[in-house]
């Protein structure tokens, strides 16, 4: 049947979502790679109408932010972030905010096989420890390889502790995640181990799932990944939720403050500069989109105060969610 649910474990098909044997190997491959793709975990039509939210929750979010600062462009990274929001690069934002309008979703994904083959991989008691959407602009670059968290232990290899559920809102056609297989057992001493497995020929090649609408992608908070360039022709969300054991909290991928602890100012930046719209479709400007014509729209005295700002972060643009891990093939 063709709108039967199964998993793709890179050449393995067909296998039914609601059988033990399924769950069981598709942990197992998430085990050994360090992620797994799941296909039709849900119809698409549950699906439709996700990224129209996620990307008006981000505009909404956005403003928010921009009323409350005075200032049009949010600074990359944790610190720069919020509860509700955080730049994690430029043109790609991860949110709690807006979710409300995607419970149906969110639900769903609890109830079906993306939560199964999570507590296979992490136990039964293990827990949603956060939701949130991830919107990569249609004009964003690809991010460095990262990981998402680090090792329990820093002298051996412990099972998984902690894992993401991407569930892509629309069609990612091989342009959303990048992922190393294998390189969650690296990634504890990355350059040692890496030598190593390079040495070894060990390292396997980066692989990119083409996710379709209502397919899902599981991956190991510690396997190497990135968002790659966005080549959709549209913001690219993702509804994403983390799965943990009952003993970690993730204390490094957004920080305590709220966006509603600052007080609004008196003008709205998005305003002054133009940017402020009401999102309407692919073709409207959204104040998430940052790329070089945004300068036009910028009086000499915001243009001054942008490049103050700029020079008092950090020097790279981009800062990934723990640590900047770059690793060459070379």
């Amino acid at each position: 049947n063709e709108n039967t649910p199964f998993f793709f474990l890179f050449g393995v098909k067909g296998m039914s979502s609601s059988s033990s044997s399924s769950v069981s190997s598709a942990a197992l491959q998430f085990r050994e790679d360090g992620f797994v793709v799941l296909r039709r975990v849900l119809p698409s039509e549950v699906a439709q109408g996700g990224a129209g939210v996620a990307v008006r929750a981000l505009t909404r979010c956005l403003s928010e932010v921009a009323r409350r600062t005075g200032e049009a462009t949010m600074r990359a990274g944790q610190r720069g972030g919020y509860r509700e929001i955080v730049r994690r690069h430029s043109g790609r934002y991860e949110m709690r905010y807006g979710l409300d309008e995607v419970e149906e979703v969110r639900a769903a994904l609890l109830k079906g096989l993306p939560l199964l083959v999570a507590k296979q991989v992490l136990g039964d008691d293990a827990v949603v420890m956060s939701t949130s959407f991830i919107v990569a602009d249609k004009n964003c670059e690809a991010q460095a390889w990262h990981v998402d968290g680090a090792h329990a232990s820093l002298t051996r290899h412990e099972p998984c502790h902690c894992l993401n559920v991407f569930f892509p809102l629309v069609d990612t056609h091989a342009s959303g995640t990048e992922l190393r297989p294998g390189s969650h057992f690296l990634t504890r001493d990355i350059k040692r181990q890496f030598l190593v497995a390079k040495a070894k020929k060990q390292l396997r090649p980066p692989v990119v799932p083409n996710l379709s609408l209502g397919d899902c992608l599981l991956f190991d908070y510690r396997v190497l990944h990135r968002g790659l360039r966005n080549t959709t022709g549209h913001p690219r969300p993702i509804l994403v939720l983390t799965v943990a054991k009952p003993w970690f909290k993730d204390i490094l991928n957004f920080p305590t403050r709220s966006i509603y602890d600052l007080d609004p100012k008196e003008r709205d930046p998005l305003e002054d500069d133009g940017r402020r719209n009401n999102t309407g479709g692919d073709d409207t400007r959204h104040p998430f989109q940052e790329d070089q014509d945004d300068d036009q729209h910028l009086t000499s005295r915001q243009r001054r105060r942008r490049e103050e700002r700029h020079a008092q972060q950090q020097p790279a643009d981009e800062e990934p969610i723990i640590s900047r891990m770059s690793v060459s093939d070379d």
